[in-house]
């Protein structure tokens, strides 16, 4: 459902987090101009508040600047997770790699192996989505915020791929 301040005349709808996934990961600012109207959405399904905010005792002074720290902490917080795990699984490829050259498996003169490829491939971004979801985030009562929709939403898009890529390799 679409609200409406009257006083600003900004509007507060919940948003796809599939819809917000691009902002949150190349326009930080467009994200949490989405963050806040979802969650401010969020907050006015509560028949008190939407009563509140519909005679304009709800919004005090200082409401945009509150819920826009809270979302910067939030997608922060994501964010971190989703690089801290890639950076762990990206160690975890260069020592896979090194310990296949090691063992005469993985050689520049050899030829390249496809399946292997896509293997690799497969296994670093399922192996990222999984740790990047059991790292876990910032909850909130409801578990309706928008970075609580999108880290699901980015644990698909990376897992699933992924998984394509393993079962090609294997059935390569």
């Amino acid at each position: 459902m679409r609200h409406t301040d009257p006083r600003s005349g900004k509007t507060f709808e919940r948003v796809s987090p599939y819809r917000a996934l691009i902002p949150f990961l190349f326009a930080h600012e467009r994200y949490l101009e989405l963050a806040i109207r979802h969650n401010m959405a969020i907050n006015l399904e509560s028949r008190d508040i939407l009563k509140a905010f519909q005679e304009g005792t709800y919004l005090k002074d200082g409401w945009e600047e509150e819920l826009l720290e809270r979302a910067k902490e939030a997608a922060a917080g994501v964010r971190r997770g989703i690089w801290s795990s890639f950076l762990m699984m990206a160690i975890a490829l260069v020592v896979a790699i090194a310990i296949g050259y090691h063992f005469g498996k993985v050689s520049p003169e050899l030829p390249l192996s496809w399946p292997k490829v896509f293997g690799l491939l497969g296994g670093f971004l399922t192996a990222w989505a999984t740790l990047m979801e059991l790292g876990g985030l910032m909850k909130t009562y409801s578990g309706e915020t928008l970075h609580e929709l999108i880290h699901p939403a980015f644990f698909r898009v990376l897992f699933i791929p992924g998984t394509l890529a393993v079962m090609v390799g294997l059935l390569w």
